[in-house]
């Protein structure tokens, strides 16, 4: 979320031509924001104003990632040369995040915390 007053000042900065070289990134979950919000009236505007060629204004929509992706995550993240170990795992951490790399991330962190998943010292290696 962002308010009133953080969406106001970013739209200053990004609409003062004196700003030519200011890049923003923002990202923002677009199932998660209604129609009549704040942010989605900012972003409205943004767009107006890129078509009227005022800045410029790309929009790169990301979606869950897929099972080889999340399996590339757990491998990446174990230090593993294989995601061959590594299947099993990514397929239950994909059905239960719906490959959210987020929720991933979260559900992995929620394994080793509760023990399920831990690093061997004497195999250098997690388990």
């Amino acid at each position: 979320w962002a308010d009133a007053a953080s969406l106001e000042l970013m739209e200053d900065l990004i609409m003062d031509r004196e700003n030519q070289n200011l890049m923003v990134v923002g990202l923002y979950r677009s199932d998660e924001v209604q129609e009549a919000s704040s942010l989605a009236q900012t972003i409205r505007s943004f767009r107006d104003n890129s078509y009227k060629g005022i800045f410029s204004m790309t929009e790169i929509p990301i979606g869950p990632i897929e099972l080889t992706g999340v399996d590339g995550m757990i491998t990446d993240l174990l230090s593993l040369d294989s995601s061959a170990s590594t299947m099993a795992l990514a397929e239950v951490c994909h059905r239960r995040t719906r490959g959210n790399a987020f929720f991933v991330l979260a559900f992995l962190r929620m394994l080793k915390d509760k023990g399920y998943l831990e690093y061997n010292l004497g195999g250098m290696k997690w388990v």
